[in-house]
């Protein structure tokens, strides 16, 4: 679970918080989330303990504690101060901090409009052959769909431009256009097996990600704005 969302946590300390992942625990549901206000990510277990917590983890000091192979079930334990996991015998601990976490209920899109269903291994070739003029600083990417084709298209002023296209997919309406952040879409998939759902609001503004290979797993981008 700290895996799946933890992409979505910010790598910038200027907000501490938005570099946590936040846990909490009610009406027997586990839920993991992150956000840096660009993107978002949820994951929720079911859990058999009817307990009540929320409390936020660094990521960083997450992905460290748990950066080795292990197997069985992880027990947890927390306070106000810290956080500890059991596991194969090693209880692992780390700071709590002290902050509230966001308000993310306003986040979360109750309907859509639209949906582009496409493979996992379709996307990422085409993300990969379309980002091979993408630098860490830009990282945008256009996506256009016209009659039954998705074109992935990336530009460097000056440089070069790349242009991809596929039929391999599918969706609700005849035309989309989008600008996107290639690094956020590409993390966001790396979470998923099998068929990606893209699932658009009215506006557009908003793109929920999802696959039927972790159902309590989603991912939530926002288009850049400028096709």
């Amino acid at each position: 679970m700290v895996r799946n969302v933890a992409v979505a946590s910010s790598s910038l300390e200027t907000n501490i918080i938005l570099c946590c992942i936040n846990i909490s625990a009610q009406n027997q549901k586990l839920k993991f989330v992150a956000t840096d206000k660009y993107r978002y990510a949820e994951e929720v277990l079911d859990i058999e303990e009817n307990v009540n917590f929320n409390i936020s983890v660094l990521t960083k000091n997450l992905k460290d504690l748990l950066n080795f192979d292990y197997s069985g079930d992880v027990i947890l334990n927390f306070s106000d101060q810290k956080i500890s996991f059991e596991i194969d015998g090693s209880i692992i601990q780390s700071k709590v901090v002290d902050q509230v976490y966001l308000d993310v209920s306003k986040i979360i899109p109750k309907s859509f409009d639209n949906v582009l269903v496409i493979s996992k291994k379709e996307l990422n070739d085409l993300l990969n052959k379309a980002s091979v003029i993408i630098s860490e600083n830009y990282n945008k990417i256009r996506l256009h769909i016209l009659d039954q084709v998705l074109t992935i298209s990336s530009t460097r002023e000056e440089i070069a431009n790349a242009e991809i296209k596929s039929k391999n997919f599918s969706y609700t309406e005849n035309e989309l256009k989008l600008a996107l952040n290639s690094r956020f879409l590409k993390d966001a998939i790396q979470s998923f097996d099998d068929e990606i759902k893209l699932s658009l609001t009215p506006d557009k503004m908003r793109i929920v990600i999802t696959s039927n290979s972790n159902p309590n797993l989603f991912h939530l981008i926002t288009p850049q704005r400028g096709f």
